[in-house]
């Protein structure tokens, strides 16, 4: 594929809440919608990642994310 310019990606986070921030976001979180937001917070997932998973993925008893 000579000849072809690859685009630059983007792939750089943001920013990361500080644990003062998480505290404040965690106390206005809905209670069905904390688990995802702590799974994102401690695992640093990106929406489109947690979007995707599936039940096959997630162990509850154990804790884990495949």
């Amino acid at each position: 594929m000579r000849g072809v310019k690859l685009l630059k990606e983007n792939n750089e986070r943001d920013r990361v809440l500080s644990p003062e921030e998480w505290d404040k976001y965690k106390f206005h979180c809905l209670p069905w919608y904390l688990p995802i937001a702590t799974s994102a917070y401690r695992t640093a997932m990106r929406k489109g990642e947690i979007l995707n998973l599936s039940v096959s993925r997630v162990d509850l008893k154990e804790g884990l994310l495949d």
